[in-house]
């Protein structure tokens, strides 16, 4: 599942539909195993996807697959001649296909040597929904069964593919993913310079600070200004870091502010909790800091008593992917079913998100429909001030397949596809730059560079 171009998210409150989730592997192995039915011989004139054909006939071999008694389970197996082989886990055509998955073969010849399966006992064509009642508790991605369920299945994997970790390769990729001779990419922020940094030692990772002089030394001081290891020994969670947003006031003083955004094992939900970078220590909701509980949430400083939080509000609020569909503000102290304001998207969006920018002393407040992967729309007005209620925003004119930034009083747009404008035709991959208060009022006839 692709998070949303152009913004940071934080997690899952809903998961995918029991389909889409639970089947990832199984789909990818499939998808394979139609690949290797349909491309032809070595002796018919060679392997057109480029991969090596034997290889792949003796882990997916074509001969007929049958269904293990629990559709959901990839069972091992050999062929006619003895090799291993995979059984396909869920059955493919007659209205079973999931998303991913080749509804027909890539060729007639797949489909004479690897009939359809039976469908699982007590569906019809078509109907999936016994089927996954029966396995719900997959849904339950902590769960004791769901967790065993996995543990199973890395054991045929592993049994089927061998210990990735008795391979030299292993321990030399893991040694450069530990070594202390890597980069610490660092980010300002004030006057300091922010890395988060793991090795062997701290697995879950330091977020820690140095100046720009210690930086620069061959071996810099840093000071640590939390330690998920020890946060997530503390508070009994498996902590994993998922970033943060900074507080920028735009009046020069250094940000002392971030909404930090932690997982639970690594999940793609996540909570946002405000931190203090001066005391190093979180704002306690009881004292009016910014809490978010776990969930799919999109959240963005408007100033420092309002933060724009895309969330969970209730029924109706979240895209069909998940995401937010419905952000709004909200004001510090205040509970979140107080929040305001509401800019909404439909629920086939993949995400609705707002968000400030500030560039040579231009505030502008964006709000964002990720309407596809690949394609959104924007609004914009100028960000309010301290105690002023907002203007009206205004859709930014520009084609759903680009991408449009701020930078000062102009916006950049980028090209995915060609667009005729002013007539003139600028390619895909184009590069381009108008002013905004005219390109809002022309579009596509206002002067493109």
């Amino acid at each position: 599942r692709p998070s949303p171009r152009g913004r940071r998210t934080s997690g899952g409150q809903k998961g995918m539909p029991l389909r889409s989730r639970t089947r990832v592997l199984p789909t990818f192995l499939l998808v394979t195993l139609r690949i290797a039915h349909s491309a032809p011989s070595e002796a018919s004139g060679g392997n057109p996807f480029n991969i090596n054909s034997s290889v792949l006939r003796a882990a997916f071999a074509p001969t007929q697959r049958s269904v293990s008694s629990n559709p959901l389970t990839p069972a091992l197996t050999k062929d006619h001649a003895g090799k291993p082989k995979l059984r396909s886990p869920i059955p493919v055509g007659r209205g079973l296909t999931t998303p991913g998955v080749l509804r027909t073969p890539l060729s007639s010849s797949a489909s004479a040597t690897t009939p359809d399966p039976p469908l699982p006992a007590g569906n019809k064509p078509g109907d999936l929904q016994s089927f996954e009642e029966k396995h719900l508790w997959l849904e339950e991605v902590e769960g004791k069964e769901a967790l065993a369920w996995v543990e199973d299945r890395n054991r045929d994997a592993l049994g089927f593919v061998g210990d990735p970790k008795k391979d030299p390769l292993h321990d030399r990729l893991l040694s450069i993913y530990e070594s202390k001779d890597k980069i610490p990419y660092a980010s300002k922020i004030g006057g300091m310079y922010y890395n988060f940094w793991t090795d062997e030692k701290n697995i879950r990772g330091l977020w820690r600070r140095t100046t720009l002089e210690s930086y620069k030394s061959k071996e810099p001081k840093w000071e640590t200004v939390i330690d998920l290891d020890a946060l997530g020994k503390e508070e009994g969670e498996s902590w994993v870091w998922k970033g943060c947003t900074v507080l920028r006031e735009g009046d020069g003083s250094d940000p002392d502010r971030v909404l930090m955004s932690l997982s639970r094992g690594g999940s793609d939900a996540a909570v946002v909790r405000e931190f203090d970078l001066a005391s190093k220590t979180f704002v306690p909701a009881s004292e009016g800091g910014f809490e978010l509980p776990e969930g799919k949430s999109d959240v963005s400083w408007q100033s420092r008593d309002v933060v724009i939080v895309g969330a969970d509000f209730g029924e109706g609020s979240l895209t069909s992917s998940g995401y937010p569909r419905v952000v709004k503000e909200w004001k510090r102290g205040t509970p979140l079913s107080e929040a305001y304001g509401a800019f909404e998207g439909v629920t086939g969006d993949v995400a609705v998100s707002g968000y400030v920018s500030r560039h040579g002393g231009v505030e502008l407040e964006w709000r964002s429909r990720s309407v596809t992967f690949y394609t959104s729309k924007s609004w914009l007005r100028d960000l309010p001030k301290r105690g002023e209620k907002g203007g009206k925003f205004l859709e930014v004119p520009v084609p759903d397949h680009s991408s449009v930034s701020p930078f000062s009083d102009k916006l950049l747009i980028s090209l995915r596809e060609d667009w005729e404008a002013g007539g003139t035709t600028y390619p895909a991959g184009s590069l381009l730059s108008c002013d905004r208060e005219e390109l809002m009022v022309k579009g596509g006839k206002a002067g493109l560079t």
